[in-house]
């Protein structure tokens, strides 16, 4: 994600206006210090701090409506186009994991325009609206964003960029582009096969194995014995990739790839 060097400000101006030089504040881990300095500071740039401060606890604790209410304080507050960037990028990646994509794409777009200056940051933007508009069902805007990320080179480098392959790939393959969706999943999945520790790439990783195998289907490739025996193969691959998980959602999706590879057994061994 980002750093910040905002907290050295923060406890500056607060000893100086508490004239307290014993006290120590830890406005970065301490939703309470932050909040201590919004209830008893009247400059509206320490509170902006501190609320800054405080979204950013919540944000990374799961607690997105708290999140969101602070970062809209903080925006309300801010001077420069970086404290606004951030504002936004956090407050758009709330609505994010809230499943807000509509209030989202609006903050990404605002964090986008505002980071000029700052091409990863504005490519990390890109990325995170590009998978909005994929989940709000808009394929093209959502492959013109991811786009921009590999364009800009960051999805070929960079762990946190990684996922706008697979975000431009699931929008191909909804598109019927195919060929396409094949190769940017293929890519998706060649990054992340050694990052699967986390759940979410998990899912994803066996979802762009499915997501191949049934558009090798779809394109017509599977015209040979060879050909069946890759599109099986990736279906185990999804498979396998699901077991990792021991979740519901896991294992709904193991389910439906196993059901299909049986049926697909069924049809090309009959």
């Amino acid at each position: 994600m980002k750093n910040f060097a905002k907290i050295f400000i923060l406890v500056l101006v607060a000893l100086f206006m508490f004239n307290t030089p014993s006290y120590s504040l830890d406005l970065k881990n301490s939703p309470e210090d932050c909040t201590f300095i919004i209830n008893n500071v009247s400059n509206e740039q320490t509170k902006e701090l501190a609320y800054y401060y405080r979204g950013q606890y919540y944000y990374e604790n799961g607690e997105y409506s708290k999140a969101v209410s602070d970062f809209t304080e903080s925006i309300k507050r801010a001077k420069t186009n970086e404290s606004l960037e951030e504002s936004y990028f956090y407050r758009g990646s709330a609505y994010f994991d809230m499943e807000n994509f509509e209030k989202a794409i609006p903050d990404f777009t605002e964090a986008i325009n505002r980071a000029a200056n700052n091409p990863a940051s504005q490519a990390e933007s890109y990325m995170y609206r590009g998978r909005s508009y994929l989940m709000l069902g808009n394929h093209n805007l959502a492959i013109k964003d991811s786009t921009t990320v590999i364009q800009k080179g960051y999805a070929d480098k960079e762990v946190w960029a990684y996922p706008a392959y697979y975000t431009r790939g699931m929008a191909y393959d909804e598109l019927k582009n195919y060929k396409n969706a094949i190769a940017d999943l293929t890519k998706f999945i060649n990054y992340e096969k050694n990052n699967l520790q986390d759940p979410l790439v998990v899912l994803q990783v066996g979802d762009a194995y499915r997501t191949i195998a049934l558009a090798k289907i779809e394109a017509g490739m599977v015209k040979s014995h060879n050909d069946a025996l890759a599109v099986f193969k990736d279906l185990e691959k999804a498979i396998s990739t699901y077991s990792a998980l021991n979740s519901p959602i896991a294992n709904a999706k193991k389910e439906m790839a196993t059901t299909i590879l049986k049926e697909l057994k069924a049809k090309y061994y009959r």
